[in-house]
């Protein structure tokens, strides 16, 4: 959106939940997406908000800037455990368990 762009006001959750879906969908790693949305779940729990979902009027919200919401995530992410996947594991995920659906190629 141009109206917000540099603003750091953005709303990251979509996109962050967008990696639980690839996670979950694209490399049949369920565990790593689950680990994502609790953590996502976490931090709306614990009333926090960007902007465009902040209502003053509650109590117990606290409004964050993008880069803050990011990094709640990424801190209540940590807190759930597990390391990341190393790229050498996602590549023997992606043989042994290949995506059902496969973008169309152009000719």
């Amino acid at each position: 959106a141009p109206d917000i762009a540099g603003k750091n006001v953005a709303n990251p959750l979509a996109t962050i939940l967008s990696c639980a879906l690839m996670m979950r969908y694209s490399f049949n790693m369920p565990e790593p997406a689950a680990a994502i949305e609790d953590a996502v779940e976490a931090v709306l729990g614990a009333g926090l908000r960007t902007a465009d979902i902040y209502d003053a009027s509650k109590d117990g919200t606290t409004l964050l800037s993008c880069s803050e919401m990011g990094d709640a995530v990424a801190h209540e992410l940590s807190k759930i455990g597990g390391e990341p996947p190393d790229a050498e594991a996602l590549e023997l995920d992606k043989k042994e368990n290949p995506p059902k659906l496969r973008a169309k190629t152009l000719d």
